[in-house]
């Protein structure tokens, strides 16, 4: 067993000594807006404005305060916070899962999920690379859910394990609800270990 394949089953095994999440209500997940909204940058009427949403916009929500009457979106910058009475749980499987984005810094890596069947890798200065999605798997222990895709390109293959749990990517203030481990092995033999975060894209 290669060192890079110990370090990302350890990953995953992980997953099983933090504390228990909710099977039911998991987050995150998308909600769509009945009306148009101003978000603020905490969860009060009075705190700063951060942006407007509208009506019937699918909103990726990360979690609820503690009184429940208001709601974390996910977006690309910053902190957006608005009230849950006006958000609807989309079904399953639209509320989780995929469209999905993940990404890592340090080194940059991209990979752009929109759908069960197919994907795109992406790096600095290479063109997009396609992928086609071969299996997944799911499971939900002591520590929560994780999610596990496989697939194979033109001159790589490997493994996605995602994670429904706080993720920062380092660089910015934006807040994720779902961190990744990426495995890729290239054709050449050469094989890699990436870090990130992702965030449910709009469907």
């Amino acid at each position: 067993m290669t060192k890079t394949l110990c370090v990302f089953l350890l990953a995953l095994a992980s997953a099983f000594i933090f504390p228990p999440a909710r099977a039911e209500g998991r987050l995150p997940a998308r909600h769509r807006l009945a009306a148009e909204t101003v978000l603020r940058a905490a969860p009060d009427a009075a705190a700063p404005e951060a942006g407007l949403a509208q009506a019937g916009k699918d909103l990726e929500i990360l979690g609820f305060s503690e009184d429940g009457l208001w709601a974390e979106a996910g977006r690309g910058a910053g902190v957006a916070w608005l009230p849950a009475a006006g958000l609807t749980r989309l079904q399953p499987p639209a509320d989780e899962g995929l469209p999905m984005r993940c990404y890592g810094t340090e080194p940059f890596w991209g990979l752009n999920m929109p759908s069960a069947f197919f994907a795109e890798f992406e790096r600095p200065e290479h063109p997009e690379a396609p992928l086609q999605i071969t299996g997944s798997d799911a499971a939900t222990g002591p520590g929560g859910h994780t999610r596990l895709w496989t697939f194979v390109g033109e001159e790589l293959r490997g493994h996605l394990a995602v994670r429904n749990e706080a993720c920062s990517d380092g660089m910015s203030d934006r807040h994720f609800g779902l961190s990744a481990v990426l495995s890729l092995a290239e054709t050449a033999g050469a094989v890699h270990l990436r870090l990130g975060c992702c965030a449910l894209s709009a469907p």
